[in-house]
């Protein structure tokens, strides 16, 4: 575990002192996890972040791999990247 980042005051998303976001590493990789807060029971839905050197980028090409990526049920790498 990188980091523990409990909520510091009662908010609609829990009470002071309940978990908002977790930090963590799996094989090297960072990952951040964050609580949807007492409202939405735990599923299976998942948001991905990215951490980039900086924002520089081709937008046309972002545009394709965002498009391309919101039609998929399941991830697939090699489409994107063809994208």
């Amino acid at each position: 575990m990188d980091g523990v980042y409990a909520m510091p005051a009662d908010s609609p998303s829990g009470p002071a002192g309940s978990v908002k976001v977790v930090h963590f590493t799996l094989f090297g990789q960072p990952f951040q996890a964050m609580t949807a807060g007492p409202h939405h029971e735990f599923n299976d839905a998942i948001s991905l972040m990215v951490m980039c050197e900086d924002q520089a980028k081709d937008e046309a090409r972002a545009r394709r791999v965002a498009e391309a990526m919101m039609n998929m049920v399941k991830l697939d790498a090699e489409a994107l990247e063809k994208a």
